[in-house]
């Protein structure tokens, strides 16, 4: 699991739209870590309408940096330590 408090650079990113949702769907966005080293990560990106149709995608290669990212720690999102 992804520590929480790490920020991510994304210097390679693969992005795809497939279709436009339409105007008054929900959209609801997915990830799935596919590789994570000590300095890297690999991300899967996917977002789907309310009918689970695939909207658009993206492969993500990230940089990982161990500096806290202010926005987790004012919301308490980010899931757990650890």
């Amino acid at each position: 699991m992804q520590h929480p408090r790490d920020r991510c650079g994304c210097p390679q990113r693969d992005r795809h739209y497939h279709r436009a949702p339409d105007q008054k769907s929900k959209l609801r966005a997915e990830s799935n870590e596919i590789h994570r080293s000590a300095k890297t990560g690999t991300y899967e990106i996917k977002v789907t309408d309310e009918r689970d149709t695939l909207i658009a995608s993206c492969t993500a290669l990230c940089y990982r940096k161990k500096e806290k990212l202010p926005f987790l720690e004012k919301s308490g999102t980010g899931g757990q330590e650890g």
